[in-house]
């Protein structure tokens, strides 16, 4: 067994059971766990199949379901931070940078802009 996989093994080991806390540890958990099986994968099928699990989240808000709505969320979001590793994104690094602030584009919170979707 090379050092990189004693490595890999010590830390599953040593994580195992504990829950992470913030989207950082999310996305490592997953690079951990998924990792191999996403670089086989590839990109394009892996955002395929975060885009079928996004279907799956419209499908349940259509039937008003609300435990499968946060069912599908929390599979939607795993897929994203796969995508994310896949990619070398930090997604909480990323998304904070982007959001921390409020508005990118205001700065402000709640967002001032004109929303296009009503504008007239």
């Amino acid at each position: 067994m090379n050092q990189k996989s004693l490595k890999t093994r010590a830390y599953r080991k040593e994580e195992r059971g504990r829950k992470v806390t913030t989207i950082s540890e999310f996305q490592e958990m997953m690079k951990q766990t998924y990792f191999h099986r996403d670089k086989k994968r590839g990109v394009p099928a892996t955002l395929l199949w975060m885009t079928s699990e996004l279907g799956e989240m419209l499908n349940a808000f259509l039937k008003k379901d609300r435990s499968q709505i946060g069912a599908e969320a929390a599979d939607v979001f795993a897929w994203l931070c796969s995508v994310c590793n896949l990619l070398n994104v930090y997604l909480e690094e990323v998304s904070l940078d982007k959001y921390g602030a409020g508005c990118p584009r205001c700065r402000e919170s709640p967002c001032i802009c004109e929303d296009p979707a009503t504008a007239k």
